[in-house]
């Protein structure tokens, strides 16, 4: 027995929006999951803001003036969280990198990077120990961070 042409075309057409249904349906599912992500950090922040945070604001410098950040820190945890704006968005083989710095002569604290998603502001979470930085400097460095500051210092506050 043989399939007529028709029935050929008939299933071709459904073989591809099945497959095109299966591409909408993971895009959608990805979609949702990231909504979902930014939600709960949203929510994080918003219950270290109701238990009493610490609120320090981190000026731009140099070619960065109109940038800046806030930093929101509950104390006794090892999360805090950044809101930066104005960053600009970078190369995609760099990203800004976070700098715990303690007292003088010490070394600089890697404390994650980030790459800018809204120059009109955004939420960065940020996992260290803030109990010996004196101050937060955010660099340029190349994509994955440094182990210690080499690019420019854009951010940079005493906390």
């Amino acid at each position: 027995n043989r399939i007529s042409p028709v029935t050929s075309a008939a299933m071709a057409v459904l073989v591809l929006a099945s497959a095109s249904l299966i591409a909408w349906n993971i895009q959608l599912s990805r979609s949702l999951n990231d909504q979902a992500s930014a939600l709960a950090e949203q929510s994080r922040f918003l219950q270290a803001i109701a238990s009493g945070t610490e609120v320090h604001h981190i000026a731009g410098i140099d070619a960065n003036s109109g940038a800046r950040a806030v930093l929101v820190q509950e104390p006794g945890s090892e999360q805090a969280f950044l809101i930066v704006k104005g960053l600009p968005g970078l190369p995609e083989w760099m990203e800004y990198q976070v700098w715990l710095i303690g007292g003088e002569g010490s070394t600089p604290l890697g404390a994650g990077t980030f790459s800018v998603s809204d120059p009109d502001g955004q939420l960065v979470t940020v996992a260290a120990d803030f109990s010996t930085a004196d101050a937060l400097g955010i660099s340029i460095e190349p994509k994955g961070g440094s182990p210690a500051p080499i690019g420019d210092i854009v951010l940079l506050s005493e906390l």
